[in-house]
């Protein structure tokens, strides 16, 4: 896939004042708040938390859960552009808006960053230089690690991790069925 089949990442221009809809409320959706505030635009949430800390600096939130189709839209269509603060969000989500171009990023940018093995063969395919790696789906996969050169690696999740999460430094070869399993055995 090259960069193109990512979709647009050319912004509209929003108007003071404009809505700016925020999907997850946490420590990166509070900074945007802030700093949209400061540009003169206003926030409007969409969580599945009534407890995330942005929610407090925000006259507008939408608390429910992503599965909620309907909650949503209304939130959708009370916004200008809508982002996202978590890669933890499933794309399908932006599927039933009526305007997709005002989702940034890209809902197709969500799905490859979402998946780390994906994430890494996109940045590969697209000519960035990036750290080794091999893919640890099955136990028939154990081999091609452990013959890996040198140790340490670092065994990561292809999905839901963050911040460290998901992670497991694998300090010689006889420690990776140990690490995969610490992570759930988790592709």
């Amino acid at each position: 896939m090259d960069l193109s089949q990512a979709g647009s990442i050319t912004m509209k221009q929003l108007d003071q004042g404009a809505t700016i809809g925020i999907v997850g409320g946490g420590q990166l959706a509070r900074m945007l708040v802030v700093a949209a505030a400061q540009l003169g635009f206003r926030c409007h949430i969409f969580s599945q938390r009534c407890d995330d800390c942005a929610l407090p600096l925000v006259q507008n939130a939408t608390i429910a859960s992503f599965d909620d189709e309907r909650a949503f839209l209304l939130f959708a269509q009370q916004c200008d552009v809508i982002t996202y603060e978590t890669e933890n969000v499933p794309p399908r989500l932006f599927d039933k808006i009526a305007d997709a171009n005002k989702v940034f990023p890209r809902p197709k940018v969500l799905s490859i960053t979402q998946d780390r093995l994906a994430e890494k063969m996109f940045l590969r395919n697209a000519g960035i230089e990036i750290a080794p790696f091999l893919p640890l789906d099955s136990d028939a996969d154990v081999s091609a690690v452990q013959a890996m050169r040198p140790f340490p690696v670092v065994l990561k999740t292809r999905r839901l991790g963050y911040d460290g999460k998901g992670q497991s430094i694998v300090h010689s070869p006889q420690d990776l069925t140990r690490a995969r399993a610490s992570l759930g055995d988790a592709p």
